[in-house]
């Protein structure tokens, strides 16, 4: 391989062959892709990964001052991709492990029953905004079906309509990690909920996500986020929170 062309093809081909075995693989393509634009300006004609180009990529994200987490997630598809070159015969530089500085390690915040009920309390202080009309009847439900079914924010965004069936009591999700999809099942409390959100919110003209955002599209993850945060700082819970909503399995007092 000696062409920046055919270090774009090896990147669709690790890709698709991610792909092939469940894996979503989209942020590491995004990264990759970086990669290959950045050595297609730093290292014309590059066709495979080499030492200089892999701590060249590495050098520049710390100059950014990137956090650790963040420079093991640059470098490990790129460290994947040599691998892949390698297996076919092509010269490809392996970023040893150990040389990137390691994350520190993420403690949890486990939610008292305290807790969690002035957080879900403030869910349903939530007001009604002109700018965002279906906020306050969102936020109630959405918080609760992330913490009654351990969902990720990703997962529950992404629920359409018809993937929640309140009358079996079950949601649907599809693509869901490793690309596979399961269904879920809900509690008597929350089908409740989910049923009167569903007569009050669903059935409008271009509302197709069960929890919508604006202009069509589902919630982001950045709204979920920033509105987790607020519910916090409302309940006087100084955990600044991690991700985009309280995941736990224990229903007690909830609801």
């Amino acid at each position: 391989m000696n062409d920046g062309m055919n270090l774009v093809g090896a990147i669709m081909a690790l890709a698709a062959e991610k792909r092939a075995v469940g894996c979503k693989y989209d942020a590491e393509e995004r990264v990759l892709a970086r990669f290959e634009a950045f050595c297609r300006a730093e290292f014309p004609g590059l066709g495979t990964v080499t030492r200089a180009s892999a701590e060249a990529w590495i050098t520049a994200a710390r100059r950014r001052g990137v956090r650790p987490a963040t420079l093991q997630g640059l470098a490990a598809p790129v460290r994947e991709l040599a691998r892949w070159l390698g297996r076919r015969g092509t010269e490809a530089y392996v970023l040893p492990a150990g040389v990137l500085p390691r994350p520190a390690r993420y403690v949890p915040h486990i939610y008292t029953d305290q807790e969690l009920a002035a957080l879900f309390a403030q869910t349903d202080r939530c007001r009604y905004c002109a700018a965002v009309p279906l906020r306050h009847l969102i936020m109630p439900v959405l918080f609760r079906t992330i913490y009654a079914c351990g969902l990720r924010a990703s997962e529950a965004r992404l629920l359409r309509a018809g993937d929640v069936d309140t009358g079996a009591g079950v949601l649907q999700l599809r693509d869901a990690k490793g690309g596979k999809d399961r269904q879920v099942p809900v509690s008597a409390p929350l089908r409740e909920r989910l049923a009167d959100y569903h007569a009050h919110v669903l059935g409008r003209p271009g509302v197709d996500w069960f929890f919508p955002g604006t202009s069509g599209q589902p919630l982001t993850l950045g709204n979920i986020d920033k509105n987790f945060r607020r519910f916090l700082w409302q309940a006087r819970i100084p955990h600044g929170g991690r991700g985009h909503g309280p995941r736990v399995h224990d229903l007690s007092g909830c609801f």
